[in-house]
């Protein structure tokens, strides 16, 4: 496979088609159900060319600094790495302590550091079209899981809500309990 020059990586994310004289025809976007700019886009091209600018950000006293691609996905990551403080993971049961769910628990699917959201069981159900598929040969209306703000939810530990905190036990960093010190895993 030969590699993939920045110039063409927008290729990857849509479908068009032009007319004899080179004009766009038709233009549809693809991406997959949990596209991320962030990482399927800006770290790919960090990582193609890490040197190419991003973005010149200028403030009042016309000072203004250069973000390279590979300052914006290093920039990103340290943001995703923070959100690993509120120690939630897949599988583990949360409640929701903001929003229309207020108070409902559910298990966590799954967790995007990246855009700091968790999907959770049977929380925040929306209703999404589908077309005919192979697995759903008839289409229609899907209910399904959206995610949320992984700052809505507590994790919940023997029927309470508690922070997480982490610490070392026999040379292993460990998640425990807040309100109760205990070590969860």
């Amino acid at each position: 496979m030969k590699p993939v020059a920045v110039e063409d990586f927008y290729e990857r994310f849509c479908d068009e088609s032009f007319d004899k004289h080179g004009v766009l025809k038709t233009f549809r976007p693809i991406y997959e159900e949990n596209f991320n700019f962030a990482y399927d886009v800006v770290d790919e091209i960090a990582r193609l060319e890490p040197n190419r600018r991003a973005m010149v950000w200028c403030n009042d006293q016309e000072e203004e600094k250069i973000f390279t691609f590979d300052d914006m996905r290093r920039y990103s990551n340290k943001a995703a790495n923070l959100f690993v403080k509120y120690g939630i993971k897949k599988g583990d049961m949360v409640k929701v302590i903001a929003g229309k769910d207020k108070d409902k628990e559910g298990k966590v699917l799954s967790v995007n550091a990246k855009n700091h959201t968790v999907l959770v069981e049977g929380i925040n159900m929306v209703s999404k079209h589908t077309k005919p598929n192979a697995q759903n040969q008839t289409g229609g209306i899907v209910s399904q899981e959206s995610s949320i703000d992984i700052s809505n939810v507590m994790l919940v530990v023997k029927g309470k809500t508690t922070r997480v905190g982490f610490k070392v036990e026999d040379g292993k960093k460990v998640r425990f309990a807040k309100s109760t010190g205990e070590v969860i895993d």
